[in-house]
């Protein structure tokens, strides 16, 4: 599938399939599995200072909008509200979903990195 090229973050790929698909999905409290990451991994290490900044620079240019889209298309949800309003991409719709923060993100410091990117003018 060619649109998946343009998606760099495979995991969430894997988890859109699989809850757009409704397959059961389980976050495991405990870390058991070794994960080795590169010395050029620019994506998954994201702990600090560094990385909030990479983190923060990809939210201003639109590369994580980009992805959140590609991988809707992907597991054709582009329908789904909060799709729908990220596309439109206007100080309305990006203070809707700045609300529904809680309900996109697991974790409350992404839910609120989250709202405040959204809030935020500049960001792509």
């Amino acid at each position: 599938h060619n649109l998946s090229k343009k998606i760099d973050l495979r995991d969430w790929i894997i988890y859109a399939y699989a809850r757009s698909n409704g397959y059961s999905w389980w976050v495991d409290p405990r870390p058991s599995m070794d994960y080795r990451q590169h010395d050029s991994n620019e994506i998954g290490a994201n702990s600090g200072l560094v990385a909030f900044i990479e983190i923060w620079k990809k939210a201003r240019n639109g590369w994580y909008r980009n992805q959140v889209l590609a991988t809707a298309q992907f597991c054709d949800l582009l329908e789904c509200k909060p799709i729908q309003l990220l596309q439109s991409n206007n100080s309305l719709d990006k203070i809707h979903l700045a609300l529904m923060v809680f309900k996109l993100r697991r974790k409350k410091s992404e839910a609120l990195m989250l709202a405040l990117m959204l809030l935020i003018p500049g960001f792509k």
